[in-house]
């Protein structure tokens, strides 16, 4: 479980998170809804160690900021919303995943090798594995950047808006992907934009507001409370699925 007590950051004068706390236990996806300025991108950096914050964030019972830079790495996983374009083949960099493991001098075992290569099938990237990440599309970069996080084969996934920009079959990959790594019984915590990716996915979802935790609970709470049209100001269309079942989106 992670856990969040009472997290705060401050940013030159700026509070941009203010008390925050909630908890996301492993096979749990939660998603994190907000306003752009709302906080959301801020707390993720500061699980991740990119922004310095006051407060307590466990995993697992262990206080975060009491693990070295290496144990913090294979215990949390981080993807960043903006992705550098580096001059190195796709698999190469889904490699670097595997950096807490192979020690200074950079240099994978053959295990590390082979959890590469299955990432790489794992994700369909076989195809484009020896092309440089410079020279490929935005879908499929951000989708090798998601392969290098799961490289990593970290118990908690952290992933900033994965699917920005993605057209619907990227979009969609991504979010079967963090669906799959729930039921492999790893914690996931990611921030999204669109309110009917996040119904579909998430267990839990926080919502922020000026970095604030104003809602945590369920998808179906947070429907209840109306929060997509009061916040987000978006009406919900009552459709039929393909089921023949009754089912809601928001536009």
């Amino acid at each position: 479980m992670i856990q969040f007590n009472n997290v705060s950051v401050r940013l030159g004068r700026q509070n941009v998170v203010e008390n925050v706390s909630f908890c996301v236990d492993r096979g749990e996806i939660c998603v994190i809804l907000g306003k752009n300025g709302s906080g959301k991108t801020t707390l993720l950096k500061a699980i991740s160690s990119n922004a310095p914050y006051t407060g307590c964030i466990m995993a697992d019972g262990r206080d975060i900021s009491a693990l070295g830079r290496r144990e913090r790495a294979a215990t949390i996983a981080f993807m960043a919303q903006n992705l550098p374009s580096p001059p190195v083949s796709v698999e190469r960099l889904v490699s670097f995943g595997r950096r807490p493991y192979t020690g200074i001098s950079g240099i994978l075992s053959p295990e590390d090798k082979l959890i590469t290569h299955q990432v790489l099938r794992q994700t369909g990237l076989e195809h484009i594995s020896e092309k440089r990440v410079d020279r490929i599309s935005g879908g499929e970069k951000r989708k090798a950047f998601f392969a290098m996080m799961l490289c990593r084969q970290s118990p908690y996934i952290l992933a900033d808006e994965p699917t920005a920009n993605l057209d619907v079959i990227h979009a969609k990959s991504i979010l079967e992907m963090l669906a799959e790594r729930k039921a492999a019984g790893d914690g996931v915590i990611t921030v999204l934009h669109d309110i009917n990716q996040a119904l579909e996915i998430a267990d839990k979802i926080l919502l922020m507001d000026s970095g604030h935790a104003v809602f945590f609970g369920s998808p179906r709470q947070f429907c209840e409370k109306n929060f997509p049209f009061s916040h987000f100001g978006m009406e919900r269309l009552e459709c039929t699925g393909s089921d023949g079942k009754k089912q809601f989106i928001y536009r």
